[in-house]
C-alpha cells in the first residue's frame, strides 16, 4: 500500500482509533498510523501476534488489542462505505463493461458482505439468510426488452445457487442439453471468471484468508468483512498487485480443501423464461460455442453474494468452490 493510501485509510480510522485525549499513562500514547500499521500488517501477512510484536516493538496483546480494535471500527464506521449498492448509474456503467466484454446483456454488481453461517453451509441457505436476498428488492431497476421479454438487471451464480429473475445461472450439464443451452452456459462461464479474478486479488492481499483461522469464532466475520472492504480500498486507490503474491496465494490455497457444492434443483418457470429469452438472445446473435474438455479446477474463494465489477466485490464465507469454467486465454471450439 502506498504511503498516500495509508494515510487515507488512517483519515477514516482515526475516529475508532486514535489515542483518546484523556488517556494517563506512564509512555506516550501508540500514535494512530502505527497503530493501524499494526492491523493492517496482521490482516496481510497472517503473521503470528508474537512476531509482529517483535517487529513493531510493542507486546503481542497490544497487536491483539489493534487488530480487534480495527476490524470493529471498519465494519461499523467505514465498511458501508465501500461496500454498497450500486446506484442506477453505476450499474448502467456495470452492465455495459460486462456485455462489451462477454456480450451478456443486463448483467451488473452488488456489494454486499454476508458472514452468517459457517462454510460448510449450503450455498443456498448462505444466500437465503444474507441481506441480499432479504433485500433484492433495493437492487438497480432497469428494464430492457429482449426478444419481447422485459428483462431486469441481474446477478450471476454457480448451480448451487436457486435460479430467480434476479440471480441467473447456467443449465445443469446434462447429456440433453442442447448447443444453444452449452453455449449460454460458455459465455455465462466466462463472465464469471471476473469473480474468480476479484477472490484470486483478495486473497492474495489479504493472507490472512489463506490461513486456518485463529481468531475466535465471533470475531471471523469481523476480519472477513474487513479484508473485502480493503480489497475495495486498495483497487479504488489503484494499489499495485504483484505477481509474486498472485503465485503464492495460488500455492497456499491447495492446501485448504472445501467441501463441493451441490446444484440446486430446478427454478420456477418464470424465472426459467429470462433464461431462455436470453438463451435465443446470446444463440441469435453470437457465434455458438462450448467448453472444451478441460479439467476441473478448485479454487479458494470467500463467499460472496452476486458478480464483481471488474473488481468491486459482493458475497462472502471462507470456502472453496469448483468451478467448471475455463480461463478466457484456454481454447475453446466453436460450434458451426
Amino acid at each position: 500500500m502506498s504511503r498516500s493510501s495509508f494515510m487515507k485509510l488512517c483519515d477514516m480510522m482515526k475516529d475508532v482509533m486514535s489515542p483518546a485525549p484523556d488517556d494517563v499513562a506512564v509512555r506516550p500514547a501508540i500514535p494512530l498510523e502505527m497503530r493501524v500499521a499494526i492491523a493492517v500488517y496482521r490482516l496481510g501477512s497472517c503473521g503470528e501476534y508474537r512476531l509482529i510484536a517483535n517487529q513493531f516493538g510493542v507486546h503481542k496483546s497490544t497487536v491483539m488489542k489493534f487488530v480487534r480494535m480495527f476490524c470493529q471500527g471498519m465494519v461499523t464506521q467505514v465498511a458501508h462505505l465501500l461496500i454498497k449498492v450500486p446506484s442506477l448509474e453505476e450499474a448502467l456503467v456495470i452492465a455495459q463493461r460486462f456485455e462489451a466484454r462477454y456480450h451478456i446483456p443486463q448483467i451488473i454488481g452488488f456489494w454486499s458482505a454476508s458472514c452468517k453461517v459457517p462454510g460448510s453451509a449450503h450455498d443456498a441457505t448462505v444466500l437465503r439468510h444474507s441481506d441480499l436476498f432479504k433485500k433484492s428488492h433495493l437492487l438497480p431497476k432497469h428494464v430492457r426488452h429482449i426478444g419481447g421479454m422485459p428483462v431486469n438487471f441481474f446477478l450471476l451464480g454457480d448451480p448451487a445457487y436457486p435460479l430467480m429473475e434476479w440471480l441467473m445461472k447456467g443449465y445443469p450439464h446434462t447429456t440433453g442439453i442442447t448447443p444453444q443451452e452449452e453455449s449460454f452456459n460458455f459465455y455465462l462461464s466466462s463472465a464469471r471468471t471476473s469473480v474468480e479474478i476479484a477472490f484470486g486479488r483478495l486473497k492474495a492481499r489479504w493472507r490472512v484468508l489463506l490461513k486456518r483461522s485463529d481468531f475466535h469464532y465471533t470475531f471471523t466475520p469481523l476480519v472477513v468483512v474487513t479484508c473485502c472492504a480493503l480489497h475495495n480500498f486498495c483497487e479504488r486507490e489503484e494499489e499495485i498487485l504483484h505477481s509474486t503474491w498472485m503465485a503464492e496465494a495460488t500455492s497456499l490455497q491447495t492446501s485448504t480443501p472445501q467441501p463441493a457444492s451441490r446444484p440446486y434443483p430446478p427454478s420456477r418457470s418464470t424465472d426459467e423464461a429470462v433464461r431462455r429469452t436470453l438463451t435465443e438472445y446470446m444463440a441469435s446473435n453470437f457465434p455458438l460455442r462450448r467448453q472444451c474438455e478441460c479439467p476441473t479446477y478448485t479454487t479458494y474463494s470467500v463467499w460472496v453474494f452476486g458478480i464483481f465489477a471488474g473488481f468491486l466485490p459482493v458475497k462472502f464465507y471462507l470456502s472453496n468452490q469448483r468451478t467448471e469454467g475455463v480461463a478466457e486465454n484456454d481454447d475453446v471450439e466453436v460450434v458451426r
